[in-house]
């Protein structure tokens, strides 16, 4: 799991409805429940990979409807579930969207976390990190489940963690950054990773416990970082594109 919801600070109505985002033009689907909004389709003349995506997408959000009738299920009145989204890159190349999430279905404490789909615009699949970075930068791959069973696919790298952490603690206060050095520091943390086209980077969320979930907030590693790291031009100059037309 990941950080909590109000540390990613997920917008809801995001998309608007056939709203030209980069290369992509976009549709939002009736909410999943009133507050609930749905992820975004791609609309217009489909290619066979925004079919695939859309597919994928569909699947996700079906998924959480599952969910949430399970949580309800289960703690009744008392069932607590929220999710947002965002937009983190609409191409060129990649379409990015990042799932922040809450829940409370009568365990032990309420739980949340984050969830990363990126996909490749040519293929309709999801991105494979380690085709896609250079070898030095990862070493090793995995998955893991979020709260409603989405699986997201996870980075191990020491390079990448080592920035990570760097970062994450230099924008810390020192109360933070004495409670989550050392968990920080753990060799093999496992990162989500997705573009980011306002930020002009790779974004990194480490997949923490609840107990230190709060160690764990995004932080971004410039294209200028990146170009120093041999991560190929393609994808930075997809990057770079989609910040410059500010989406």
């Amino acid at each position: 799991m990941t950080s909590t919801i109000a540390t990613l600070a997920l917008a809801l109505g995001l998309f608007a409805t056939a709203a030209q985002a980069g290369t992509l033009i976009l549709t939002q689907p009736p909410p999943l429940t009133k507050d609930m909004p749905a992820l975004p389709r791609i609309t217009g003349a489909l290619t066979p990979a925004d079919a695939r995506i859309n597919t994928a997408f569909g699947k996700v959000d079906a998924s959480w409807r599952a969910f949430i009738k399970s949580c309800h299920d289960q703690a009744g009145a008392d069932a607590d579930v929220e999710r947002s989204n965002q937009l983190a890159m609409a191409g060129p190349g990649y379409f990015a969207v990042t799932l922040g999430y809450s829940y409370d279905c009568g365990g032990a404490h309420p739980d949340g976390g984050a969830i990363a789909l990126v996909y490749d615009l040519g293929t309709g699949r999801p991105v494979n990190w380690a085709q896609l970075l250079p070898k030095a930068l990862v070493d090793a791959t995995s998955t893991d489940t979020a709260g409603d069973g989405t699986t997201i696919g996870l980075i191990a790298s020491k390079t990448l963690q080592k920035i990570y952490a760097r970062e994450a603690l230099a924008h810390a206060d020192a109360e933070t950054r004495k409670d989550c050095a050392d968990t920080l520091s753990q060799d093999g943390l496992n990162f989500q990773v997705w573009p980011d086209a306002k930020a002009s980077g790779l974004m990194l969320q480490p997949d923490l416990p609840h107990v230190v979930m709060a160690c764990g907030d995004p932080q971004v590693i410039s294209v200028q970082t990146l170009k120093r790291l041999g991560v190929a031009a393609p994808l930075l100059s997809a990057i770079e594109a989609a910040h410059a037309a500010g989406h």
